[in-house]
């Protein structure tokens, strides 16, 4: 059970980055939008790695809500933040 919780807890932390990544053109991101998204995928790493880190939930549980979630693996949005820079 203290997983399941863990994971919940691990959701409740990213469904801002979530819904704000789910809703982004990647082919097409505008000036605006370009820092919020950098910055929501950054956050989205660093929540993931210091779940991972800190919990005993598996890191691929947590990359896999994320790809379900967004719609994109964590690989791509990696890419498009190294797009960033």
């Amino acid at each position: 059970m203290y997983k399941l919780e863990l994971l919940e807890r691990f959701k409740d932390m990213v469904t801002d980055k979530v819904e704000l990544l789910k809703g982004v053109d990647f082919q097409n991101v505008e000036d605006y939008e370009v820092l919020e998204v950098h910055g929501a995928i950054v956050e989205l790493n660093t929540i993931i790695f210091a779940t991972k880190e800190l919990t005993l939930i598996n890191e691929t549980v947590l990359k896999d809500y994320v790809q379900v979630a967004i719609g994109r693996s964590l690989s791509e949005l990696e890419e498009l933040e190294n797009s960033f820079y």
